[in-house]
């Protein structure tokens, strides 16, 4: 169950101080009677209505610390996750290490994933293509056997073969600004 708020347990002292019984009080809060029997106890123990200190280690990174990560992921989004961990602790300063870092990614919706291909066709190629195609649209068999095919051989002009990975949101995979951002960092490298 979800802890109480100050608000709710200071709904449950005050009406615990104003003579209500746990049994009343547990009906009008919908709290259970365990919930508001502990925070009149500790109540009375602390003299506050403060909840008890937690144990295990706090979190390194604060909220600020993530939108920073996520800010070093939107800027190159095809850098790997060593890459933004290096990033990141040389510009804020914050030790984390490597997991953390990868978590607070994972938290925000990010993961790598292969990146979309999108073919490199300007405007003026689609309508040149286009136009070709109209213009042989009615060619015979014969006129058709004396073209020689070039579709075996495969060219990279602006490239690798490799896979290229990115940090993307699922909602972002066909996204037309998140694809011409992949796009553009692949071509200047």
């Amino acid at each position: 169950m979800a802890e109480l708020t100050a608000f709710e347990r200071g709904v449950i002292i005050g009406g615990w101080l104003f003579e209500h019984s746990e049994r009343e009080i547990e009906a009008k809060t919908g709290h259970p009677k365990s919930t508001v029997h502990d925070t009149i106890e500790r109540y009375y123990e602390t003299g506050g209505g403060t909840s008890r200190p937690r144990s295990g280690r706090p979190p390194i990174l604060t909220d600020r610390d993530k939108r920073h990560i996520v800010k070093i992921v939107r800027s190159n989004r095809q850098h790997s996750a060593r890459q933004i961990h290096h990033n990141f602790v040389q510009s804020s300063g914050t030790v984390a290490s490597l997991s953390t870092v990868k978590r607070a990614l994972y938290e925000a919706g990010y993961h790598s994933r292969v990146a979309v291909r999108k073919p490199l066709i300007s405007e003026k190629n689609r309508k040149d293509r286009l136009q070709w195609c109209k213009q042989h649209q009615k060619w015979t068999d014969e006129q058709w056997k004396k073209v020689i095919w070039s579709d075996e051989s495969r060219f990279t002009l602006f490239q690798s073969d490799g896979r290229t990975r990115v940090w993307r949101l699922p909602k972002e995979k066909y996204e037309l600004t998140v694809l011409f951002q992949q796009l553009n960092m692949v071509v200047e490298e």
